[in-house]
């Protein structure tokens, strides 16, 4: 049992794609043995697949749009309301 619930063990007769976003897919690749060799070595992971690139030349999403909405007055705006965009 952990803070998230109860913990399962998962097993699978082939291959399975896991994606954990930007920043989250190259460290679960990492973790697995997948990334410069130097790096995992470094880190104390047996290396499985040397692909240098893991991890590097990343990007986040830029065109993604937050908004947000203020409903309560800040020290910054002294508003009751505001929209960010």
């Amino acid at each position: 049992m952990s803070f998230l619930g109860p913990v399962r063990t998962l097993t699978a007769r082939k291959e399975i794609v896991l994606s954990a976003g930007v920043l989250g897919t190259p460290i679960l690749l990492q973790l697995s043995g997948i990334g410069n060799k130097k790096d995992l070595k470094a880190a104390g992971v047996k290396t499985i697949v040397d692909n240098p690139s893991v991890g590097y030349n990343m990007s986040d999403h830029t065109s993604m749009v937050n908004t947000y909405l203020l409903t309560v007055p800040t020290r910054w705006t002294g508003f009751s309301a505001i929209q960010i965009f």
